[in-house]
């Protein structure tokens, strides 16, 4: 009796590509932030006032209305 013939045994042509090596380690580990401290960030809690209806929120990427800053294309130096 015959095998079945299965369709993803299909034959795969080689690549042709050149086979590329291994990338080499970065010898150079210089961090030219290493030498600075960590930072502390101050981050007060979020007071539950002024808030969206669920579908609002939904469409604002939040529920806090104080924290809805839609993207104008402007800021940083385009003020």
């Amino acid at each position: 009796m015959s095998k079945p013939r299965n369709t993803m045994e299909a034959r795969i042509p080689e690549c042709q590509m050149p086979k590329r090596r291994t990338p080499e380690p970065c010898q150079c580990r210089y961090d030219a932030l290493e030498d600075f401290p960590l930072a502390m960030a101050y981050v007060p809690w979020q007071r539950w006032q002024n808030i969206f209806e669920p579908c609002k929120a939904l469409q604002c990427g939040t529920i806090f209305e104080e924290l809805r800053k839609p993207f104008r294309g402007k800021g940083g130096c385009n003020r």
